[in-house]
């Protein structure tokens, strides 16, 4: 049931006409793409998928050629996991699965994509315009991924079903910066021995020098997504994930929204609405950035009567 052979297409916004630009290979999903500096090419990321939403390969990104109308470059990412793929099953006809997304950075003024390794301190460097990877390094961190986890209580080798980690990263004016946020999912034993619980565990806020490729700041926050201001100021963080509760159920938790300055990599204020909320983006001058709230009722089988709320939020003033 998974889609293949996907197109690439172009619409006229003037005559509104559709036309394919090209084919991209039958198994590549593609998962993020963005237009080269030039305006010539576009650049697309993707993954080799089976029917079965397996990865087949590593990732890749692929250059089209948007006047000639054909890929003009494949550029497998060696040494990058994504996607989902089987891992040792614990027991007969048990078979486990992991999911892993790294974090995407373009840098669109030197055309670069920078990818975050989920589950490693690690990057990867893609020079699109030379259509190579330039470089793959460890992170110089001050504690690594996986003391992260032990610290946090996650038996990363006993995981019994579908678990993984995802990373966001968005690179700062200049391109000299990197954001970082993670949240790891997994399967550990209940307290009481019986049984497995499901907990997803944000993995803190990275702040990473983009030259030189080393960690400069790290805040313990329970973070899972951030947007950044327009005029790279303002860094908005917000706090969502699932976790199991003392009786058992899955429920939702939240921490609300941590502004952090980027000049000097603080907190400037926590707020905490009684609901969660959701980030939809920034006024123009940065002044401003907007964020909703949902609500809903129960009606015996399922949520409906959903209402939204808008909120600003006064940058300078929090």
């Amino acid at each position: 049931g998974i889609p293949r052979d996907y197109e690439l297409y172009r619409f006229d916004l003037d005559s509104g006409q559709l036309t394919a630009v090209t084919s991209l290979p039958p198994s590549f999903t593609p998962w993020e793409m963005q237009r080269l500096s030039s305006g010539k090419q576009l650049a697309i990321y993707g993954i080799p998928t089976d029917p079965n939403n397996l990865i087949e390969d590593t990732p890749h990104v692929l250059l089209i050629d948007l006047a000639a109308g054909n890929i003009a470059a494949d550029i497998p990412l060696e040494g990058v996991t994504a996607g989902q793929f089987r891992v040792q099953a614990a027991a007969e006809n048990e078979p486990l699965y992991r999911m892993v997304r790294p974090g995407l950075a373009w840098d669109l003024e030197r055309d670069l994509l920078y990818v975050m390794h989920a589950e490693e301190e690690k990057v990867t460097v893609v020079d699109l315009v030379k259509a190579e990877v330039s470089r793959q390094t460890d992170i110089r961190v001050q504690q690594t991924l996986l003391d992260r986890f032990l610290s946090l209580g996650v038996q990363v080798a006993e995981a019994k079903v579908v678990h993984g980690t995802d990373k966001q990263a968005l690179l700062g004016p200049g391109g000299k910066i990197l954001y970082i946020v993670g949240l790891h999912r997994e399967m550990v034993p209940a307290k009481d021995g019986d049984g497995w619980v499901y907990q997803e565990m944000p993995l803190g806020f990275q702040v990473i020098a983009a030259e030189k490729l080393t960690e400069v700041q790290r805040l313990d926050l329970p973070v899972t997504d951030l947007a950044l201001s327009s005029d790279g100021q303002w860094l908005l963080l917000r706090s969502a994930y699932d976790t199991t509760g003392p009786d058992g159920r899955l429920e939702r938790v939240h921490h609300g929204l941590y502004l952090v300055d980027t000049t000097s990599l603080t907190v400037t204020a926590h707020l905490m609405p009684e609901r969660e909320v959701y980030l939809q983006g920034f006024s123009p001058d940065g002044r401003h950035a907007y964020v909703s709230t949902a609500t809903s009722e129960w009606l015996g089988d399922h949520y409906g009567n959903w209402h939204g709320t808008l909120h600003v939020l006064d940058l300078q003033s929090g």
